[in-house]
């Protein structure tokens, strides 16, 4: 089987079980993820965090977003400004959120654009993650080309236990995080050196 049909397979498999997660646990998930994120050391010294709107089915980081903004870091979100790239805008408020292409919500075009070359810390979405700091996404490449163009952030993946899997199959553009917290755990990846 070609990684392409792996990708595609574990895709499938970790999203059926992101979705099985009933609606009223999802809050509850999400929020002792963030907390356990919060306590990442790397977090304390950083400046600028791009995060995300989380879809219905995604683990949200709103609340780490809103601890770190209460921290004193500014939050940018992405935006699809293309086919192939986003621009990333400061945000402070949710009601500054439109809906976006694939049902994503993002900064509305107005929002001030920042540079990537300030960001830290990115919080990444992900469909299914390994223990090596692997990432598999929808299958655009918009995040391995955004993290390709900032290797020194700290990278971070929030995500529900049931999207860890076993190996996800990388090619030489796949960006791999630093670190993946979930509601019950927190994985440090070898991708500076540690080990996990």
């Amino acid at each position: 089987m070609s990684d392409s049909a792996d990708k595609s397979k574990i895709r499938a498999i970790a999203r059926a079980a992101r979705q099985s997660i009933p609606n009223d646990a999802r809050a509850a998930l999400s929020a002792a993820a963030c907390k356990r994120a919060f306590e990442l050391p790397e977090l304390a010294c950083a400046t600028r965090a791009l995060g995300f709107a989380a879809a219905p089915e995604e683990l949200d980081p709103a609340l780490l977003l809103a601890t770190l903004r209460k921290a004193g870091i500014e939050i940018c979100l992405p935006r699809i400004a293309s086919a192939d790239s986003l621009t990333l805008h400061s945000c402070s408020l949710c009601v500054e959120l439109e809906n976006g292409p694939f049902g994503l919500r993002q900064p509305q075009v107005t929002a001030a654009q920042v540079s990537g070359d300030g960001v830290d810390l990115v919080i990444v979405p992900g469909v299914a993650f390994d223990a090596t700091g692997a990432r598999l996404g929808f299958g655009g490449g918009y995040y391995d080309r955004l993290l390709a163009g900032m290797p020194g952030a700290y990278r971070i993946a929030l995500a529900f236990d049931e999207q860890l899997v076993e190996a996800v199959p990388t090619q030489a553009h796949d960006e791999p995080v630093d670190a993946i917290v979930t509601p019950t755990r927190t994985l440090l990846t070898a991708r500076r050196g540690r080990l996990v």
